[in-house]
């Protein structure tokens, strides 16, 4: 089924002399191989078969695919993003990216609709196998395609730009009319400078305040210890069926909507989703174990540091995290809780917080065996992860046509929705993804099976956006 020929607006980056209808080859010398940076050999160490570091990206188009041009554009993505066409060799500080020929990804065709189970994180070996796998079904005019993606090889933004370039050269090859995708050129000599980042300290701060306030923060994350996220309920979890990541949609708010009441408040839409989210939580545990005000929550955020240098960077790791903690007894829905957390954002923004976990890695890993035992530390390090995506669709290294319902049109194929969910890791049960797209908002949320049922996450990620709707619907909280 074709989509609506009627085109009216057009997505992604300005039109300029960079833009193609064609694939653009790639920039510069070939960077193979590439020692891998102390934040990747962290991801691969992290990696384990009862918790992967992979990260599922599902998307649902209107029109049925041709599966010649969606194979062909995937295997274009070796020449766009090296990394794809690398494996690890290698082990410890020695361990690099390395080219294996030829070698292609694959489409994997499925005969039947994306089950649940088809969400789940996978296991991608990064010594014997390419770190993106991609799955398709089509059928009655609908198409479902899956990516998954190992964390090692690159983080959301990356995810968005492979995803950008697939439908982009699958528009390229399928398209009938003038509107076609365009695409914008990588630069893959940027790839050696990816672990590079350059956060200047904001005046007047002197290198010594700056030392003094990391290990500040530091020693309130490990003298902080954050509660798990309660099971709540007395069904056995061995007993129930547990399956990939759960998603939801907000019913009546658009983006636009969470932004405006977020500008009457004085703050971001994001403040008010992690608001949100912490007295989600506290609400959620104090359900199952009343009475303990005193329990720490603790939010791991994900910080692209890319800055204006990266901007022709093909898919990698640019990304720090940071660390919101606070006590049950602070989670609630007042204006100052709320201020509080958006003094911390700005704070993030401002000095670089989002880089100072990176430069924690950096030295843990100068220990030999240091990074395998922070990660395997029994304690659980953080209550939840949310990743606001904001709208995959402008992180493309593309420009699309759109249709009069603000669809992206790649060729015979538009594209309907785009969900995503961070990996979960142990003791931190639910990793929770935002992304808007046609100012629409819709929320993916991965768990840990071992303590959450379906059920459980389900109803958790319902509670949790019912309570961004009101939000945004109500300034006066």
């Amino acid at each position: 089924m074709t989509p609506p020929a009627t085109i009216i607006q057009e997505s992604g980056k300005s039109e300029g002399p960079e833009c193609t209808s064609e694939v653009p080859q790639q920039v510069g010398a070939d960077v193979l191989p590439l020692q891998l940076t102390p934040f990747e050999r962290y991801m691969t160490v992290d990696d384990r078969a009862s918790y992967p570091m992979t990260y599922v990206t599902a998307l649902e188009l209107e029109g049925t695919v041709s599966r010649r041009a969606l194979e062909s554009a995937v295997a274009a993505l070796r020449v766009r993003h090296p990394l794809l066409g690398a494996r690890i060799r290698g082990s410890g500080r020695s361990a690099s990216w390395q080219s294996v020929g030829e070698e292609i990804p694959h489409v994997i065709w499925r005969d039947e609709p994306p089950t649940p189970r088809a969400f789940e994180q996978q296991n991608i070996d990064l010594a014997i196998e390419a770190g993106l796998r991609v799955e398709a079904y089509s059928q009655d005019g609908r198409t479902h395609i899956l990516f998954s993606f190992h964390h090692a090889m690159c983080d959301g933004k990356g995810a968005s730009q492979l995803i950008g370039d697939v439908l982009a050269a699958y528009g390229i090859a399928t398209s009938t009319s003038d509107e076609q995708p365009r695409m914008l050129p990588t630069q893959v000599d940027l790839l050696a400078q990816r672990g590079e980042l350059s956060i200047p300290l904001p005046a007047p701060v002197s290198r010594w305040q700056a030392i003094r306030g990391f290990l500040t923060e530091t020693w309130k994350l490990l003298s902080r210890r954050p509660s798990p996220l309660s099971a709540n309920s007395t069904s056995s979890v061995r007993d129930q069926e547990n399956l990939g990541m759960v998603t939801a949609s907000v019913r009546q708010t658009t983006n636009r909507q969470l932004s405006q009441q977020a500008a009457v408040q004085g703050v971001t839409g994001n403040d008010i989703l992690i608001r949100d989210l912490f007295c989600t939580v506290r609400d959620w545990n104090e359900d199952s174990q009343p009475g303990s005000v005193k329990r720490w929550i603790r939010m791991t955020i994900p910080i692209n540091l890319r800055s204006r240098r990266d901007l022709k960077l093909p898919a990698a790791n640019v990304l720090g995290y940071a660390f919101l903690t606070r006590r049950e007894s602070e989670c609630d829905l007042s204006q100052s809780f709320l201020l509080g957390l958006a003094s911390d954002m700005r704070a993030v923004s401002k000095w670089g917080l989002g880089a100072m976990f990176l430069g924690a890695v950096r030295a843990i890993d100068r220990i030999p065996g240091g990074l395998f035992a922070v990660t395997r530390l029994s304690r659980s390090f953080s209550t939840v992860v949310l990743s606001n995506v904001g709208d995959p669709t402008r992180r493309f290294r593309a420009v699309f046509p759109r249709d009069e319902r603000q669809r992206l049109i790649a060729g015979d194929l538009a594209l309907e929705s785009i969900t995503t969910a961070p990996p979960v890791r142990p003791g931190t049960r639910v990793a929770i993804a935002v992304t808007t797209y046609r100012d629409r908002i819709a929320f993916g949320a991965q768990y840990e099976h071992s303590h959450l049922t379906v059920e459980q996450a389900r109803r958790f990620l319902d509670l949790y956006v019912s309570r961004v709707e009101e939000s945004s619907q109500n300034s006066n909280e």
